[in-house]
Order: structure tokens, then sequence, then C-alpha cells
């Protein structure tokens, strides 16, 4: 039985140099998660979320905190 795929041009590699350090994605994720949940409660403070989304709003970002286990 052979293969219905055959060879044919690579049109994209991805290169990695090295491994992150370890907490190093963990550290980026939780500076993210920071700014993106101070915008939230921004926006929220000042009433720019319908008042039917506001605690689904709180919730996710409580949800997807970095430190929540």
């Amino acid at each position: 039985m052979t293969s219905p795929l055959s060879a044919g041009k690579i049109i994209s590699a991805i290169q990695f140099k090295t491994l992150p350090q370890k907490g190093e994605l963990k550290s980026a994720y939780s500076e993210v998660h920071r700014q993106a949940a101070a915008e939230a409660a921004e926006a929220l403070q000042q009433q720019e979320v319908p008042p039917a989304y506001r605690s689904h709003v709180r919730d996710y970002f409580d949800a997807i905190r970095p430190d929540r286990k």
C-alpha cells in the first residue's frame, strides 16, 4: 500500500534557537494579563461595558488569572 502523499516543495519552515527559560513564558503571560485586566477594569469603571456583560468580563479575567490553580 502506498501513501497518497508525495514529496513536494517545502513552503515554510520554523527554527527555534533555544527553549524558553523556565518561568520566562509564565512571567510574559502574567504581564500581558495584568495589562489586559487593567484595561478591562478601566472600561468597567468608565461604564463602557454594557451592564449585562460586566460580570462576564470580571469572571473571564478571574478565570485566566496566571496565579489561579
